[in-house]
């Protein structure tokens, strides 16, 4: 132990004075028992490694300082502001012993010259700026602001057959705080996973569509890359489209986001963007049926002529024409009299008819039954996967007209 340690625990313990004999001066050459070249040098490479030590945690806590301090965290940033001061304090306590009892009392020339450097060093860091804090980087406000929708009602492929209607749909986020992510998020993010910022996941937008009872549909939207940078103000478009399926003519829809490492206070807790809209999908259904039976003058054979009409009662016409199957039957006794099935000439909007004469060996009765059952063509005449507004009147019983 150093002896100037020592004589200041004697002094602290009130054990009287202690007399420290030290004939031989470092600067003058002269030599000494205990403070020869080798105890000097070891004392002062124990000194360096502390200042050394000063000095990375002091650089450890005023980074994270600055990160408190961007992050809005003035209390944390306060606290490490100190602590980083008590570290260069602990530097120039250290230092006072150093130039004026260790060095004086070895000798500047028995130390090795990278020591001295090292001590020069610390004499530098000791005189450099002390910590300032940072300006606090605002709070993102990300949230999703709308929801487009445009109707397409079917889609071809390159064989003709057809799919529809589709929903084309827009979801609108954004940014109504500062810049988003944060730059202090996103650094210590990236530090802390030790990927690249495009690889990061930046935002989860979530699509929740409802066409009511238990036809729902969910659309999960992850944002990656630079697509996930927003600045203040800024927006991003996340397009998507669905099928519309069979019975579907109004849905409710939401867009929220969900939380991740740079979703922020700004943004979560904030409700939803919800609306809503009818689909404007058209419905197809048989309105009546009319039969007639006769002879044929010219071929004197029995006929029934048969007019059927269908209507679209939905919104918009329908892609293609509409094809419909019909058969006729007698009440009592229950028999088959005569069954036809036709098409329209194209699509179809409000009631459309759709004539036929079929050769018959029965003669039609007074008491008759009319089935229907009708279905959607694409724009080809052909049958494809194409919806309905409302499967429950495509197969169904008419009333004679």
């Amino acid at each position: 132990m150093p002896v100037w340690i020592i004589a200041l625990i004697v002094a602290a313990l009130g054990g009287g004075a202690l007399i420290v004999s030290n004939s031989i001066g470092g600067s003058s050459g002269s030599s000494s028992d205990f403070w020869t070249p080798e105890v000097c040098n070891t004392r002062l490479e124990a000194d360096v490694a502390d200042f050394e030590k000063y000095q990375v945690n002091y650089e450890k806590i005023t980074k994270q300082m600055e990160v408190d301090a961007r992050s809005g965290k003035t209390e944390y940033a306060e606290i490490n502001k100190k602590n980083a001061e008590s570290w260069k304090e602990s530097t120039r306590l250290l230092l006072k012993v150093d130039d004026e009892e260790i060095i004086p009392e070895c000798g500047t020339e028995v130390f090795r010259p990278e020591l001295l450097e090292k001590i020069e060093a610390a004499r530098a860091f000791l005189g450099g700026n002390a910590p300032q804090a940072l300006q606090e980087e605002g709070m993102p406000d990300v949230r999703v602001t709308g929801i487009k929708s445009t109707f397409i009602p079917y889609e071809t492929d390159a064989k003709g057959s057809c799919s529809g209607p589709y929903l084309d749909l827009v979801f609108t986020v954004t940014n109504q705080g500062a810049e988003f992510p944060r730059p202090v998020d996103l650094q210590t993010y990236v530090e802390r996973a030790q990927r690249k910022a495009d690889d990061l996941q930046f935002l989860q937008v979530i699509g929740e569509l409802d066409f009511g009872g238990d036809m729902k549909k969910r659309l999960d939207f992850e944002i990656k890359g630079d697509k996930g940078h927003l600045p203040g103000g800024g927006t991003l478009e996340i397009p998507a489209k669905i099928k519309v399926e069979h019975n579907q003519t109004h849905v409710k829809m939401k867009g929220s986001l969900v939380g991740h490492a740079f979703v922020k206070a700004g943004t979560e807790g904030k409700p939803p963007y919800e609306t809503e809209m009818d689909i404007p999908i058209w419905d197809i259904y048989t309105e009546s049926h009319t039969a007639l039976g006769n002879t044929d003058p010219d071929d004197k054979k029995y006929y029934i002529g048969t007019k059927g009409t269908v209507t679209n009662k939905g919104q918009t016409p329908t892609p293609g024409p509409i094809e419909a199957s019909f058969m006729i039957n007698e009440i009592d006794p229950h028999r088959r009299i005569s069954s036809w099935s036709g098409k329209t000439s194209g699509p179809v909007s409000g009631n459309t008819d759709i004539y036929a004469k079929t050769l018959s060996d029965k003669t039609l009765p007074n008491d008759i039954t009319v089935s229907s059952s009708i279905i959607l063509l694409c724009p080809n005449g052909e049958p494809g996967g194409l919806s309905d507004g409302n499967t429950k009147n495509n197969i169904r019983e008419l009333q004679q007209r």
